[in-house]
């Protein structure tokens, strides 16, 4: 049973057959969400962001949408899906895999070194925080859905798109 908002974004939302994507730009708007230092989510969060017409196949890019965005009232809105609603709905993403610490690797670096955190050599913390961060990259990789699946932080708009395919395809450089 879904709720009228599902219902009216459903219709609003319902012609889109499928949602092409970059992988790498749903990677880091959750590496931007799930990063410790969270002094930066209070100006905004970074969504995937889909342009009208709402038909047919859409591209999403990733979007900062700050907490004061507005749209000019006389333009159709843009939809805004939040990343997570592009990972499998098993992921049980936060239970399985944390954003790298900087100061437990610097820990970690130090003990392989058999030393303290203090005199441990930057540069060596900075490649393992590095490697950290790829491995990170890589699980989010691992879990992208076929399909638009919305969890417990995904709103209305969300679970209004599920089931909707997804595409990934690389953006050339």
């Amino acid at each position: 049973m879904t709720s009228e908002p599902v219902d009216r974004l459903k219709e609003k939302y319902g012609d889109i057959d499928r949602i092409v994507v970059d992988p790498e730009d749903v990677i880091e708007a959750i590496s931007y969400a799930e990063e410790p230092d969270g002094s930066q989510m209070s100006q905004g969060s970074k969504v995937l962001r889909v342009w009208p017409p709402f038909e047919g196949c859409v591209k999403a890019d990733v979007f900062f949408n700050e907490a004061a965005t507005r749209y000019p009232s006389n333009i159709e809105q843009p939809l805004h899906i939040s990343p997570f609603a592009f990972l499998n709905e098993d992921a049980g993403f936060r239970k399985r895999i944390a954003y790298p610490n900087w100061l437990e690797i610097s820990r970690k670096t130090a003990e392989a070194r058999d030393s303290t955190p203090e005199e441990v050599d930057e540069e060596a913390v900075e490649e393992n925080y590095d490697l950290a961060l790829e491995d990170y990259h890589r699980q989010i990789r691992k879990r992208l859905a076929d399909e638009i699946t919305p969890d417990n932080r995904c709103g209305y708009t969300e679970q209004a798109l599920a089931g909707i395919s997804v595409e990934y395809r690389e953006e050339e450089t």
